[in-house]
């Protein structure tokens, strides 16, 4: 595991995953993603949504039902799409338990986008797959 990765574990271990302030109140995205055939709307708006919860690093823990209600679709429909958005390389979904082993929100943490093409560029997170491989012990939660 890498210095970045094993930071990144260390900060969502102790709840800090999301606690820094962006700089915007906005979303950019570039106009190829936004018109690229390859994704559907639900998958390009998912994203967007997720990528409106990141603070300084791309990654944030909504719920489900946080990403379903801020976008106007049930549940069902941002779970099939975070699946999807997970196929396709645009995010990594990190399970996450309480210190009693309860399971709470998962972490996303979202792939970069090629400016040129539009696509997601899976590699941009690859570093992080191995904290998929079981799941985070959050603290003070």
């Amino acid at each position: 595991m890498n210095e970045e990765v094993k930071q990144i574990k260390k900060m969502a271990e102790n709840g800090l995953i999301g606690a820094y302030k962006k700089k915007t109140y906005f979303v950019m995205a570039e106009n190829n993603f936004l018109r690229n055939p390859k994704y559907t709307i639900n998958q390009k708006m998912v994203y967007l949504c997720l990528q409106s919860y990141t603070g300084a690093v791309d990654s944030c823990f909504p719920s489900k039902d946080t990403i379903a209600k801020g976008l106007n679709i049930c549940v069902k429909s941002a779970y099939n799409t975070l699946k999807e958005l997970e196929e396709i390389g645009a995010i990594l979904v990190i399970n996450q338990v309480t210190e009693t082993n309860r399971k709470t929100s998962n972490l996303y943490i979202l792939a970069e986008i090629n400016k040129d093409t539009g696509d997601f560029v899976p590699e941009s997170i690859s570093q992080f797959k191995p904290l998929t491989m079981e799941p985070i012990k959050v603290r003070g939660k």
